[in-house]
């Protein structure tokens, strides 16, 4: 294994890293990509909740007490309703957004660290989220006579 001056000796390459590591390089081609807003999938399971783009996970949390935690909150970042089990929600989202939803499941919520870090993507993605306010200007608008 080849390991760079950069990386951890105890630590593989992402791609030597399994399931997780094709997920978190998923997750950041989609993020890389330039354009408007992503689709994806929010969908929850009895083992827990995925979030999905084009039918592939980006992140995912488990069935614990903190992975329920973590679900409810990607889904606040989403701006969405967090689905039943055997349910999911589709939305579209821009990449700074998306960037903060697969973020949260990395967090563990249980430290003060942690929930300090969370607010501030909270907040951050709340005001992402927010529409934006164009002065004097009718672009998007459809005006009816």
């Amino acid at each position: 294994m080849h390991v760079s001056a950069s990386s951890s000796a105890n630590y593989p390459p992402l791609r030597e890293r399994g399931l997780v590591a094709k997920a978190q390089d998923y997750a950041e081609a989609i993020l890389n990509r330039s354009g408007g807003e992503k689709p994806v999938v929010l969908r929850r399971h009895k083992n827990g909740t995925t979030l999905l783009h084009r039918g592939r996970a980006l992140t995912k949390t488990h069935a614990s007490r903190v992975g329920e935690v973590q679900a409810e909150l990607m889904a606040e970042v989403l701006g969405v309703e967090l689905p039943a089990v055997g349910g999911e929600v589709a939305t579209k989202v821009a990449s700074g957004v998306l960037y903060r939803t697969i973020a949260v499941p990395s967090l563990d919520v249980r430290r003060p660290e942690a929930r300090a870090v969370l607010a501030q993507l909270m907040n951050t993605a709340a005001m992402q989220r927010a529409p934006s306010t164009p002065s004097n200007s009718t672009s998007g608008l459809l005006i009816r006579s």
